[in-house]
């Protein structure tokens, strides 16, 4: 069964481009050196984003009790990945907000999934400092972005197909190229280049099904792939009860950011405790 990629590639480089305030934060974001005073000039200038920023900042979503006033004092507290994530989810939302059956999902499920995940991602870098990338929390949010685009050509009796192979290989992405020699996370990874996203967050929306397919000199996006990895499992246990085999399955990634299983449920469950505040704030 096979998907026309040029198509596919077509789909993915068509999309909208980014609002102009969110291009200039990731071109900025993407330099080895960026300059946190170039963000908060960016945000400054742009009253709608700077809302969202201060907000978040001040959510129970920062973990933080006191209260913030400024953009720069913002910033410090929730990083640059998540006001850029800020940035991107007014861009993303309308398209992860509809139903994509071919995945199972109804409408705001994949929006959920996205927003589920950046809060994790957050989570986890309040928890692990030092070992999260700081391109987590906008990386976790666009994980999905593939499956927009995959579900325009996966047609209805491709659904058992996809199904009893996600179930032998407990692995979507693995699943979509024995049918189609193209998973959602590879045409996640175009749409990040067609919005010239920093190179790791690419790499990492690409391999997160898989970070070890990442070259071993590609530390930063292979940590990152594992960290937006572990975001997906945490969000899912919005919907299912997390199994010992889900877990045995991520083994590498927890290992890697110094977690074991206990931890990360409880980091799960932080994630749950924060989730209204966080689609709020996104939504916003």
């Amino acid at each position: 069964m096979m998907i026309d990629h040029e198509e596919l590639i077509d789909a993915a480089n068509s999309l909208e481009p980014l609002p102009v305030a969110t291009a200039r934060l990731i071109q900025v974001f993407g330099s080895d050196d960026w300059d946190p005073d170039e963000v908060v000039t960016i945000v400054t200038e742009d009253p709608a984003l700077m809302g969202k920023v201060l907000r978040l900042a001040n959510s129970a979503w920062s973990g933080s009790r006191e209260s913030v006033g400024s953009v720069e004092g913002a910033l410090m507290r929730i990083g640059a990945s998540a006001v850029v994530a800020l940035g991107l989810a007014a861009a993303v939302k309308p398209s992860l907000a509809g139903a994509l059956p071919a995945y199972g999902m109804t409408a705001n499920d994949a929006w959920e999934d996205a927003v589920a995940a950046a809060t994790f991602a957050g989570v986890l870098r309040e928890h692990c400092p030092g070992k999260v990338p700081d391109e987590g929390v906008a990386t976790a949010l666009l994980h999905n972005m593939g499956k927009v685009v995959m579900a325009r050509s996966i047609e209805p009796e491709h659904g058992p197909f996809l199904d009893s192979a996600r179930e032998r290989n407990s692995d979507l992405a693995e699943a979509e190229r024995e049918l189609f020699d193209v998973s959602y996370a590879e045409i996640g990874a175009i749409i990040g280049q067609h919005w010239k996203l920093p190179a790791p967050m690419v790499h990492a929306i690409q391999h997160h099904p898989d970070p070890n397919g990442l070259a071993p000199d590609q530390s930063n996006a292979r940590l990152l792939a594992h960290t937006v990895r572990l975001a997906v499992l945490a969000a899912s246990t919005l919907r299912v009860e997390l199994d010992s085999q889900a877990l045995e399955f991520h083994s590498g990634s927890l290992a890697l950011l110094g977690l074991v299983d206990e931890e990360f449920e409880i980091l799960c469950a932080e994630m749950a405790d924060r989730i209204e505040e966080s689609r709020a704030c996104f939504e916003a």
